[in-house]
């Protein structure tokens, strides 16, 4: 798909300003130019790693911003979800793993790679003294290597991970990598956390909330303000996991006057967005004013609104809620009675009492209103 080459997708709490990026396979960034968290698969047959495996797809769990990737394995898949929660005033990235396989298999979490030292405290990953992974337990087994000794997932794949790591392992060259191994048995489900604090001391919950849970309060967040309820298609998923980006930095959520759209534009940036519904140079923002300028137009006098209908969107419903304009906040509905549709418009905000005159062209060409709110079936 167009656009979805070498795309990331950024996953943080709501309204903060610490985030981690994850890429196209599942690569997680937690900071920049800092190091990443790749995942291994161990299975039957052999090991899969995303970074390569052709069977490997993505998309976004639940709308939310939980990034879900799915790799095929013997039998079924693995799949990893990454998502964000607050923890005490900052920020933890989740990193969680589940066997949708019939037997068990292998998880290695690889840390590549920029690393100088690593150890283990407990069960928290230190990575040049700070902490790095959380993990719900020791590692069944561990591996690491100096840039000098190669990558370590020749260590893994080879089968020469041991129970601890090397002692006082350091890479003066800030090329070394490490990996973590867990078994996971079918059905199972594995949680890590990453902070993206620089604290030294960090609290993660116990336990960590899973995915499902974490994609329900983004729902909640995300039935307030601006919002649209469009006929099921691409183009809805595409707006409401837009719509919970710009929750994550709420500064980015701009006020102002929306673009106007025709829906052929609106199509085109929609071919050109990843599996998750990003853009390279777009945080939300500009995708969800599209949307709402291909609902809510402004006029010389007044608002069109529907001002287009595609032919998709026959016979359905659809709903705007709490669009800015210089005419005030404007919602409105659409409903069907047969073949006639049904509009409930109203139109709030102090305006200095100019006149507004409300039209709604994709419903019908000729029919207008100067009433800020009621209710009208077109013929």
């Amino acid at each position: 798909m167009a656009g979805s080459i070498g795309h990331t997708t950024r996953v943080a709490s709501v309204g903060s300003t610490s985030r981690a990026v994850v890429d196209e396979r599942g690569l997680v960034t937690p900071h920049p130019r800092g190091w990443s968290l790749d995942w291994w698969i161990g299975a039957d047959d052999r090991w899969h790693l995303p970074a390569t495996d052709t069977g490997v797809r993505q998309q976004l769990f639940e709308r939310g911003p939980v990034v879900e990737t799915a790799m095929r394995v013997p039998g079924g898949d693995a799949v990893q979800r990454v998502y964000a929660v607050p923890a005490g005033g900052d920020d933890l990235v989740v990193v969680e793993i589940e066997n949708r396989s019939p037997v068990p298999f292998a998880v290695a979490l690889a840390v590549r790679p920029r690393l100088k030292r690593v150890r283990m405290q407990g069960t928290t990953v230190l990575v040049d003294r700070r902490p790095a992974l959380l993990l719900p337990k020791a590692p069944a087994r561990m591996a690491a290597s100096t840039a000098k000794d190669g990558d370590v997932v020749d260590v893994v794949t080879g089968g020469a991970a041991g129970t601890a790591l090397p002692d006082r392992f350091r890479c003066r060259a800030r090329g070394g990598t490490a990996a973590f191994l867990f078994p996971l048995a079918h059905t199972a489900v594995l949680r890590v956390a990453i902070p993206l604090s620089a604290r030294a001391a960090v609290h993660a919950p116990t336990p960590l909330p899973p995915s499902a849970q974490v994609a329900k309060g983004w729902s909640v967040q995300a039935d307030r303000g601006m919002r649209f309820e469009l006929p099921e298609s691409r183009l809805a998923d595409a707006v409401e996991a837009n719509r919970r980006y710009l929750l994550m930095a709420p500064a980015a959520n701009g006020r102002g006057r929306q673009a106007d759209a025709t829906f052929e534009r609106l199509q085109a940036r929609l071919d050109a967005a990843s599996p998750t519904f990003t853009w390279p140079d777009d945080d939300g923002a500009g995708f969800v004013s599209l949307v709402a300028g291909a609902l809510v137009r402004e006029t010389a006098d007044g608002l069109a609104l529907c001002p287009e209908l595609p032919e998709a969107w026959a016979h359905q419903g659809l709903e705007a809620y709490e669009v800015p304009t210089r005419f005030g906040v404007v919602s409105f509905a659409v409903r069907w009675h047969g073949e006639h549709p049904a509009l409930l418009w109203e139109v709030d905000g102090e305006d200095g009492g100019r006149p507004v005159r409300i039209t709604a062209p994709g419903l019908h060409p000729s029919w207008s209103t100067t009433e800020r709110r009621g209710e009208a079936l077109l013929s």
